[in-house]
C-alpha cells in the first residue's frame, strides 16, 4: 500500500516525526486504520510500525492505551483468522500497558503454544500475566491459571488448584467464561469441555451442551492423558440409588440413561432396579426392567410388576413389551 510506504519512508528520513509531541499519535492512528482494511498479510507490518512509535516514546508507557480499542480489535481479528504472529505482537503491546483483555489473550496464546517462542520462560511470563488478572478478580484469569496448571504441569495438586480456581469464579461471570471459545471460533476445544466440567461440578451452570458430568469426564479421560482418576470416578455413579439422589438436577434423565447403558445384564442388576421401584414411581425403571431384564425375573415377579404398572401409569403396557409376551405371562 502506497500510504504505508510513505509513512515508513518519512519515519526513516526523520525519526523525530514519531515523537508524541510531533506526529506520533497521528502516525499510529493512521497506521491502525490501515491495519483494519489492508490484506491480512500486511497487518503485521502495520503493528510493527505502531510498535516502533510506542518504543520511540518509551517515556509514555501508557501511549498504547489511547488506541487500545483498535489494537484489541486488530489482535482479535488476527487470532480468529489464525494470524498468530500478528495477534501475539498486538496482545503483547496491550499487556505491557496493563490492558486486561490483551493480557488474557496473550497469556492464553502462550499457554496454548501459539506464540513464536515456546520456551519455559514464556510459561513463566504467562503466569505473571495471569497473576495480575487474578489480583483484579478477573474471571478468565482464574480459568487461564487453572488450565495452565492442569494441562501444562498436571500433578494431582495442580488439578486440585485448577478445581479451586474455577470454583472461585462468581456465578455472574460464568457466561463470559462459557462464551470465550465460541467467541474466538474454537467452540468444542478440549479446554472448553474441561471448563464446562468444572463449572458443572461446582453448580455454576445447571447443564452443559457437552452432556452430563459422566459423559464429559469420559471425553476428558480420552483426550487428556493426565486427567485424574479421582475426578473420573467421582463423575460415575456407584449405584442406581446415587443416581436418584440427583433427581432434582437438570441432568437427572441423562444420568439415569447413562447408568442404565452401563448396567450389566444380570439378576443382581434386575434386583437393583426393583429395589428403586419400591421407592420411586419412575416409568423408566419399569421400561428398562421389562425390556432388558425380563429374562432374569420369575413369572410371579413379572405379574406383580405388571399389576403395579397398571395402577401407577396411564400409558399402555404394550408400549414397553409386545402383546404376545404379555399374553404368555398372563396365562
Amino acid at each position: 500500500m502506497v500510504e504505508l510506504e510513505k509513512i515508513k519512508v518519512a519515519m526513516e528520513n526523520n525519526p523525530s516525526v514519531m515523537d508524541a509531541k510531533c506526529e506520533g499519535f497521528s502516525i499510529v492512528s493512521e497506521i491502525l486504520n490501515m491495519a483494519l482494511i489492508v490484506p491480512k498479510e500486511q497487518v503485521l507490518e502495520c503493528i510493527e510500525i505502531a510498535e516502533m512509535v510506542f518504543s520511540y516514546n518509551s517515556d509514555l508507557p501508557d501511549m498504547p492505551l489511547t488506541f487500545e480499542r483498535d489494537l484489541f480489535k486488530i489482535g482479535f481479528m488476527a487470532y480468529t483468522t489464525k494470524s498468530f504472529e500478528t495477534a501475539e505482537k498486538t496482545f503483547s503491546i496491550l499487556s505491557q500497558c496493563g490492558n486486561a483483555e490483551g493480557r488474557n489473550y496473550y497469556a492464553f496464546m502462550i499457554r496454548r503454544k501459539e506464540t513464536k517462542e515456546k520456551s519455559d520462560d514464556m510459561l513463566i511470563k504467562a503466569v505473571h500475566l495471569i497473576r495480575e488478572g487474578i489480583a483484579e478478580n478477573d474471571a478468565f484469569s482464574f480459568v487461564n491459571m487453572g488450565l495452565l496448571l492442569a494441562l501444562e504441569y498436571g500433578d494431582d495438586e495442580d488439578w486440585l488448584l485448577c478445581d479451586d480456581l474455577i470454583k472461585s469464579i462468581p456465578k455472574t461471570q460464568t457466561e463470559d467464561v462459557l462464551t470465550w471459545w465460541k467467541k474466538i471460533g474454537i467452540h468444542g476445544d478440549i479446554e472448553e469441555v474441561l471448563v464446562n466440567y468444572f463449572l458443572l461440578r461446582h453448580g455454576k451452570i445447571k447443564k452443559s451442551s457437552f452432556g452430563s458430568k459422566k459423559k464429559i469426564s469420559d471425553i476428558l479421560s480420552e483426550k487428556i492423558p493426565n486427567f485424574p482418576q479421582w475426578l473420573k470416578e467421582e463423575s460415575h455413579f456407584s449405584s442406581l440409588d446415587a443416581v436418584f439422589d440427583t433427581m432434582l438436577d437438570d441432568d437427572f434423565d441423562e444420568n439415569l440413561t447413562e447408568y442404565f447403558e452401563d448396567m450389566p445384564l444380570s439378576r443382581k442388576a434386575a434386583e437393583e432396579i426393583m429395589a428403586e421401584m419400591k421407592i420411586w414411581d419412575e416409568w423408566e425403571l419399569y421400561r428398562v426392567l421389562l425390556q432388558n431384564y425380563i429374562s432374569f425375573l420369575t413369572n410371579d415377579e413379572i405379574k406383580k410388576i405388571i399389576r403395579a404398572y397398571k395402577k401407577k401409569f396411564l400409558m399402555p403396557l404394550s408400549t414397553i413389551i409386545d402383546e404376545s409376551t404379555l399374553n404368555n405371562i398372563c396365562e
